[in-house]
């Protein structure tokens, strides 16, 4: 096993590891950073390096099969491809362009089963204290908005029990002590 490259626990990372060894008993693999790699190429060109897998014999010289055993900092399958590994870094690169914590998306990933930036930026209502905050900008923004500010309907409009009826149709999630992400359900 090689345990020449850990991950601290910053780094987005998996432990790459030959089926074709672990099937014959022994443990062949190593983590892999992902930060520094931007191709599938790079990562290939990374694991021939330190031989973390092996070449099949039987064949001209193809890679073993191989199954990512664990992983920090992004949420895969076992048999999740190399160029997939390659896009969610790309859209975790994306998220962070447009200002939003990879690990929120990685935390959203997990609590819902979703995958995919696309998804997750259609859900996503955005980061507030609480549920309430959420809800009664919705309620300014969508419902009173056709009221003026002194009509009887603005001044007797019940925000907490709008919010309570409001959050049957989202997902909230604690990102924090103080502050919650709110998507679409």
């Amino acid at each position: 096993m090689d345990m020449s490259v850990l991950p601290s626990e910053h780094d987005t990372a998996i432990y790459v590891a030959d089926l074709t060894a672990y099937n014959n008993g022994e443990l062949r693999g190593g983590w892999i950073i992902l930060e520094p790699y931007v191709t599938e190429d790079e990562i290939w060109a990374e694991i021939e390096v330190r031989k973390l897998i092996g070449k099949n014999p039987d064949s001209d010289g193809e890679w073993n099969d191989f199954a990512i055993h664990d992983m920090q900092g992004i949420h895969i399958g076992e048999y999740t491809s190399l160029s997939t590994v390659v896009e969610m870094m790309d859209e975790r690169g994306e998220l962070e362009r447009k200002g939003i914590e990879p690990e929120i998306y990685e935390q959203w990933c997990k609590e819902t089963g979703n995958h995919g930036v696309t998804e997750f930026e259609d859900a996503f209502r955005g980061m507030y204290s609480s549920f309430n905050e959420y809800a009664e900008q919705f309620a300014d923004d969508c419902v009173l908005c056709e009221y003026l500010d002194d009509s009887t309907v603005v001044r007797y409009f019940d925000y907490d029990a709008f919010a309570r009826d409001l959050a049957m149709d989202y997902h909230v999630m604690k990102v924090c002590s103080d502050t919650i992400a709110v998507f679409d359900v």
